[in-house]
Formats: structure tokens, sequence, C-alpha cells
């Protein structure tokens, strides 16, 4: 793995959560294991739970506190958990014991205004945790607001202020195991804030970090993206000039010209307005506009003359041939990230993994 090469000696927590960002949850973390991730990152219980059905054994690190109903299950499931309330930490406690006892991971907030103790309260939790009978501190852990962006001021704000912490419990006789704070930019581009262990997500699906960040970007790193989102052409038409394309005729043919019909929609994580923001695809050596309202289940391109038939692959973002639509160049046209592109798509498209 290039991320491991990376930041060595760092270990490496490689996050699945939301479906390995679109990708397969059990899929990903399995051929994470096995290329030498030493965590995955969860955000929910029911997560964490289907990557132990399917045979995973290896940590497995709760990324926010459980609700109270859940914390049983972190138990029983051998879960890491991170905390940052006093409640939480008292009621882990209690299901704990000396013999097996519940890992936790104190989360502070040093900046990302989400979850997290303040620096302040660190130590006194730290020590909390430390002295519980049925509890072990296996890690403490801060999440930067701003490392994907240039301007690196926010984020060495943030360092100093969890590294002043850390000296803190250091100071009042707390050890642990896991220090970690870098998410994929930070591990890339701040290697002060790797430490012990780094949480890459994004990173791990070949994407860089970075907003706006170009497919040559990516490649220097050595990160190649891991999915192609693809169709096929299942019909194609040909239209008269004048002819209006779907909902709403938002568009209507200029000239004559072929129309092909591809199953995809916004159920399937298309946007429904990316017509209207110059959306391509990819069809044989071409790249073609798409026409019209993306629908439900369906949307529209325009071919032209171009010689386009029923079964011709239809790429949404990915390679075909010489050609390229990154994920990248798709979220910029939308005015959002890719981490929303592959979150968005639907359950009813299929993955198939290539080894």
């Amino acid at each position: 793995m290039t991320l491991l090469s990376l930041v060595k000696p760092s270990e490496l927590c490689v996050v699945v959560k939301a479906n390995a960002y679109g990708h397969g949850s059990v899929e990903v973390a399995k051929i994470a294991v096995a290329s030498g991730a030493s965590m995955l990152g969860v955000a929910r219980v029911s997560e964490a739970r289907a990557l132990r059905e399917a045979g995973l054994s290896c940590p497995i690190l709760l990324l926010s506190e459980p609700a109270p109903g859940e914390f049983s299950a972190c138990a029983d499931l051998d879960v890491e958990v991170t905390v940052y309330s006093p409640d939480t930490i008292a009621a882990l406690n209690l299901l704990g014991s000396r013999s097996r006892r519940v890992r936790c991971h104190l989360d502070i907030d040093t900046g990302m205004g989400r979850v997290g103790c303040t620096p302040s309260e660190a130590p006194r939790l730290a020590a909390e945790i430390s002295a519980a009978s049925g509890l072990e501190l296996a890690g403490i852990s801060t999440h930067f607001a701003s490392a994907d962006e240039v301007n690196s001021a926010p984020s060495v704000a943030q360092l100093q202020s969890f590294e002043a912490a850390l000296h803190q419990c250091r100071a009042n006789g707390i050890s642990w195991k896991h220090t970690h704070a870098a998410n994929s930019a930070a591990a890339i581009t701040f290697e002060e804030a790797r430490f012990s262990m780094v949480r890459c997500g994004i990173a791990v699906y070949g994407v860089h970090p970075r907003d706006g960040a170009s497919t040559e970007m990516a490649s220097e790193l050595g990160l190649v993206p891991a999915a192609r989102f693809v169709s096929e052409v299942s019909f194609v038409k040909e239209v008269p000039a004048g002819q209006a394309i779907s909902y709403g005729g938002t568009w209507t043919a200029p000239h004559a010209t072929r129309i092909v019909t591809v199953p995809l929609g916004y159920a399937d994580g298309v946007r429904r307005d990316l017509a209207m923001l110059g959306g391509e695809v990819l069809i044989g050596s071409g790249k073609f506009r798409i026409v019209g309202r993306v629908t439900m289940d369906q949307l529209m391109v325009d071919v032209g003359e171009a010689d386009v038939t029923v079964g011709d692959e239809v790429v949404i973002f990915g390679r075909l041939g010489k050609q390229e639509l990154s994920a990248n160049e798709l979220a910029a046209r939308l005015h959002t990230i890719p981490y929303e592109l592959f979150c968005a798509i639907g359950q009813r498209v299929e993955r198939t993994y290539v080894p």
C-alpha cells in the first residue's frame, strides 16, 4: 500500500465508514487488513457489527461515542470506543472488567467544533479512564478541520493545542498506546501530525484529499482511483430539431441528433441537475453532454452522429481508454467534494471487485 510506505513508522487506520465511502465496507476492509492496515475506523456500531459478522477480527475503532443503548454492543463486539464525556466513560466502565476491559480513545476537540472534550478537560478524563477498572486508555486523538486547505495556520494551531494536552497527560503519569490526529490530508502533507497512527479515508480510495486536486497531484503520490462509476447504453433514438428531452423540456435539440438513454438516475447517485451544470459522460472514444433533467432511473446523452449502440459502456467517472473523467472533476462541476459523490451512489448499483 502506498499510504503505508508514506506514513511509516506510523500505523494505518483505514476508515471504512459509510460503506467504505460507497465502495463496499466488507470488501475494502478485507483488502485493507490483508495489505497491512492495523485498524479499521467506523462511524456506527452497526458498521462494526457488519465487519465482525463478515469474520474480521482486527481492531475496530468507533470514531464517535455510541448511543447509550449501544454501549453493551460495543463491549460484545470488542470495539475500541472513542469517548469524550464523563457519563459515557462511567457507563462503559460498568460493562468492562479487569479481564476484558473496554478500550477507549479519548478525543480532544482542538478546533473542529464537532465532538470531543476540551483540551483543559483532557488530563482529568484521561486519568479517569486510566484509573477505571473496566477501561483501558488505548488512545488519545483529535481531528483537523482544515488540513485539506492550502493555509496550514489553523492546523498548526490545532496541533499545538493537541500537543499541549498530551504533554499534560504524560506529566500526570498517564500512558496509552495510540496517538492519532491525521486524516488523509494531514497524513500526506503534515508529517508532524502523524504521531503513532493515522486515520485515512479518501486517500485509501485513490483520491487526493485537497479540494480541487488534479489527477496529476494524486498520481504524484501513487494514488490510483479505486472506483469507476459505469453503466451502459440501453436505448438509442433519432430525434428531430426542436425535440424536448426529459421532464419539463429544459433542453431541446438544436438540430437533428441522436439521443441515448442510460439506466442510471438520481436514485443511483447521479444528480438531477447534472445536465444544467454541464455534466458529461464517456462513451467509446468520445465525451458527450448529458441533456435534460436526470430522472430517478435514467439519464439522456446527446451523442450527435457518433457511432453508439446499445450495450456500449458509459462512464460517469473513471477512465475509458485514453480518456478520464475524474471524481475530482465531476465534484468540482457539482460544487462539492468526491466524498459526497461516492457516498451518494445507491445500493442498487452493483459493485464489482477486480483483483
